[in-house]
């Protein structure tokens, strides 16, 4: 399922953007993601690394152990979400490049514009299923457990300070092998174009 998941991301982002790196890119922060919520779960469930560890932590509801339905559950809907906020910040970030911007600029642009969406889109579904967090059922409170911390740590972290951080590493190699237009020097928003033309 992780395999075929992962490859079929890969592909549908490796057409829509025409990028090779794009999608590898994607899927990997994406891992990053989920490696982190579902040890976090372990870790506070008092599993493996509890005992390695040493740590004096109590699981804070009933029965320690992750319920077997929970990875199940959200690594499908994890991936959709997380790659759903990466197509919308990426796909911005793209459109500034294809209209002349530099790579940079077209990264801060793309972070002005959609960053907020993404930040306000993940808090709702934050808040949405941290309702579920009070309920006495082991598998629906480790559920919206992992959504929660998931949605937060992916719209707070990964996509504003690690995807950008990547792709400003990367430069123009986040677009091979489409080839993008030269860059004509810093990118000024259409209106700021406008008055300068005028002047």
């Amino acid at each position: 399922v992780i395999g075929t998941t992962a490859l079929t991301v890969f592909c549908l982002l490796g057409c829509a953007f025409g990028s090779v790196l794009v999608p590898m890119r994607s899927v990997l922060t994406t891992a990053c993601t989920l490696v982190f919520v579902y040890a976090t779960l372990q870790i506070v469930q008092g599993g493996a690394p509890y005992h390695l560890l040493q740590l004096e932590l109590r699981a804070p509801w009933e029965c320690p152990g992750v319920a077997w339905l929970v990875p199940v559950m959200t690594f499908t809907v994890l991936t959709g979400l997380n790659t759903d906020y990466d197509v919308f910040l990426v796909a911005g970030i793209r459109k500034m490049r294809a209209l002349g911007a530099s790579n940079d600029d077209a990264i801060v642009s793309g972070l002005r514009s959609n960053g907020g969406v993404i930040t306000t889109a993940g808090a709702i579904m934050a808040l949405a299923f941290s309702g579920l967090l009070a309920s006495s059922t082991l598998a629906v409170h480790q559920v919206a457990f992992v959504v929660v911390l998931a949605v937060l740590a992916d719209t707070l972290v990964v996509r504003m300070l690690l995807v950008p951080a990547v792709m400003a590493l990367l430069g123009e190699w986040n677009w091979w092998p489409t080839a993008m237009r030269d860059a004509d020097g810093p990118y000024l928003p259409l209106s700021e174009k406008s008055r300068a033309a005028l002047l």
